[in-house]
Parts: structure tokens; C-alpha cells; sequence
């Protein structure tokens, strides 16, 4: 399974070992890591999108479908996130110009995780 878009299909690594560990919807047991995974990225983009981070809930919400898809581009993408000024890594959640400490604790313990899962995962794809 992958994305529909054909320029994704191009850049994709559908064939890897990603795609033996994680087949969604065919009854096939999930890799734990790769389930635990997913369930990260669900839970973010919950998060982001509850408090207004609209930009980033889209993008963690379409790493999770790749994923879900098979798709080790979920796992690349995810890990481009963070890279440079302005990325995820930056976010502070606030409401009315006050970062939202409890929010923001949860987004860098979830964060957190999901990199440590995102790095394994993808050295296993090597």
C-alpha cells in the first residue's frame, strides 16, 4: 500500500522493510515499534491540532498515514520536521500569549518518543 500521489510513489521506500514490519488492514499483526509509532503521531496531531497548531497537526496527520501505508517516507519526513528555525522542534504551544505549560510538556514527551521510535525504524530500513 502507498499514497496516491505519483511523485510521492516515486520518492517512496514502499518496498522496504517497513512494508514487511506494518501491513494496516489486512489482519497482519503490526511491528510493535512501528505501532507504537503510529499511535504517537495520532496522539500529536490530536494535540497540535487542539491547540490551534494547525500547520504541524497536518503534517504529523499525513506521516501518520504514511505509515500506516507502509510508507517509510512517514518515517523521513517526520525526521525533516526538526531541522532548522521554525520547525516542530521550535513550537511552544501558548494560548493568548502564554505558553501552555502542561500542553507543552506532553508535545515533548510525545516528540521525544517519536524520534527516539523514528530513528530505530529507520535504522532497521537500512
Amino acid at each position: 500500500m502507498e499514497l496516491d500521489t505519483a511523485d510521492h510513489r516515486r520518492s517512496s521506500g514502499v518496498t522496504s522493510g517497513l512494508h514487511r514490519m506494518l501491513t494496516l488492514k489486512d489482519g497482519v499483526q503490526l511491528d510493535h515499534d512501528v505501532t507504537r509509532f503510529a499511535a504517537i503521531l495520532r496522539k500529536l496531531a490530536l494535540l497540535l491540532m487542539a491547540n490551534g497548531a494547525v500547520f504541524w497537526a497536518s503534517h504529523a496527520e499525513t506521516c501518520l498515514r504514511a505509515v500506516e501505508n507502509s510508507d517509510t517516507w512517514g518515517l523521513r519526513r517526520f525526521k525533516e520536521m526538526f531541522g532548522g528555525t521554525g520547525s516542530l522542534n521550535d513550537l511552544v504551544l501558548q494560548r493568548d500569549g502564554s505558553p501552555l505549560l502542561q500542553e507543552n510538556d506532553e508535545l515533548r514527551a510525545l516528540l521525544d518518543e517519536a524520534w527516539i521510535l523514528a530513528d530505530e525504524l529507520a535504522r532497521r530500513e537500512l
